[in-house]
């Protein structure tokens, strides 16, 4: 696939020149892996976002508040948000799966501090 249409965006805070396809895709990517897409009603019958693609073509947000935030991949503020997302993500698996092994469990005591309880 070769993307000819380009679109205006920044890279380490320098404007350039991206490939329309590959960054509307990894914008709308990390928005949704961050979070970053607009909510949809419990009954998105009228919400052309939650139709098939054939049906109603997906629409991207380009430009808002959101867009912005994502444009420039090498941002400190685009970094600070995807570690703070992934920091979050990992302490919420943590507490719920238990999974193990765990880089946070270093001694037997912690170990045990860390498996459910089993009070039978």
């Amino acid at each position: 696939m070769e993307d000819t249409e380009a679109l205006p965006s920044v890279m380490d805070g320098r404007e350039y020149q991206a490939g329309h396809h590959a960054a509307t895709l990894r914008r709308m990517l990390w928005r949704e892996h961050l979070g970053l897409l607009p909510a949809q009603p419990l009954d998105a019958n009228e919400d052309p976002n939650a139709q098939p693609p054939d049906v109603c073509p997906n629409n991207w947000n380009e430009g808002d508040e959101w867009d912005k935030l994502v444009t420039d991949p090498l941002s400190d503020d685009v970094w600070n948000m995807w570690t703070q997302q992934a920091t979050t993500n990992t302490e919420v698996f943590r507490h719920l799966f238990h999974a193990d092994p765990d880089d946070n469990i270093r001694t037997f005591e912690d170990y045990q501090n860390f498996l459910p309880r089993n009070d039978m």
